[in-house]
């Protein structure tokens, strides 16, 4: 089942408490959202080959009117003609909303990306135990606390490159 842009959008924001989750979820909705911008790449291209369609045979027809009549159409007056046909006018709107939603499915799918980039630098950093409870800053902070209450100087915990 292809998931809506509106169900994709939510789930952007990553929950580091919650890697494994998010890394599971991942692949599969990559996936999902290629499918979706295949999709709108196709609709566009019909869309497109349906407006093109129709202002060849709109061409045909007023260039074969034109003829008929004592004074004929040039190039530069059936373009025009064409540009102002209401049918062709809907079909250009359709094509414009087919390519909104086209490049709004691109925009989703560079944004997963950036998120996969994102869960890396994120994953790396846990197992750094960079989200560890104990850190040096809250012992710091700690002893900071205790000195004023105490008035004794304050002796700060430094790391060393052997505190791994």
């Amino acid at each position: 089942m292809l998931l809506t842009m509106n169900q994709v959008i939510p789930m952007l924001p990553i929950n580091k408490h919650g890697l494994d989750d998010e890394l599971e979820k991942q692949a599969q909705t990559a996936f999902n959202i290629s499918q979706n911008v295949a999709r709108s790449s196709f609709e566009l291209r019909e869309v497109d080959d349906r407006l093109e369609k129709y202002e060849a045979e709109l061409y045909i027809t007023l260039r074969r009117e034109s003829s008929d009549q004592s004074r004929k159409m040039t190039v530069e007056e059936i373009k025009c003609a064409i540009q102002e046909d209401h049918r062709r006018g809907e079909l250009q709107a359709s094509a414009s909303a087919y390519r909104r939603v086209h490049e709004e499915w691109l925009g989703l799918s560079e944004a997963w990306k950036q998120r996969g980039f994102a869960l890396k630098s994120l994953a790396d950093l846990a197992v750094a135990n960079y989200y560890e409870v104990d850190t040096t800053y809250e012992n710091n902070r700690k002893v900071i606390a205790e000195s004023r209450q105490s008035r004794q100087p304050v002796r700060r915990q430094r790391r060393s490159v052997n505190d791994n």
